[in-house]
């Protein structure tokens, strides 16, 4: 396996600070699909880079996210508010020499050597609710982790 290390910089404003109650920051080797919300996203938190809890504003949270190829090439960025309308959520993909940058009121990010994914809805019928199929979590792992899923053949489908 080769390993590579994409750099990570995300820095909260006041209003970020105060917006988000949790952030956090995974990489991803598959995909649960009896679960939603973070729990899909098999993988590790990078807590060494954004710590649990909420977030100091004006603080740099940096640092390095190892990730091995081939097993691990994903990672995921969510930040909860208190409205699910106004979550962040950045999906990427290992990519040298690319760049993720993101910025709005609330927080900026950069991170090196990975390309954001778009995260689009379920079209399919499954048998699992809104709560699941609505979840932007769930959708960017059935989008972009279907060949790596933990558990093949389930009802959960319909």
């Amino acid at each position: 396996m080769k390993t590579f290390c994409p750099q990570v910089r995300i820095t909260f404003t006041e209003e970020g600070a105060r917006a988000f109650k949790i952030a956090w920051l995974k990489t991803i080797r598959a995909f649960d699909p009896s679960r939603h919300c973070a729990k899909c996203l098999v993988g590790e938190f990078h807590y060494d880079i954004l710590p649990y809890g909420r977030k100091d504003a004006e603080r740099e949270y940096a640092g390095e996210m190892r990730m091995e190829w081939p097993r691990v090439k994903h990672a995921y960025l969510c930040g909860v508010t208190s409205r699910w309308a106004e979550n962040l959520h950045i999906g990427m993909v290992y990519a040298k020499g690319r760049r993720v940058e993101y910025e709005d009121a609330r927080i900026q990010v950069v991170i090196t050597n990975m390309r954001r994914l778009a995260i689009p809805p379920i079209t399919e019928k499954l048998a699992l609710g809104e709560a699941f199929t609505t979840c932007r979590n769930y959708q960017f792992g059935w989008a972009h982790l279907r060949d790596r899923m933990t558990v093949k053949k389930t009802g959960l489908f319909g």
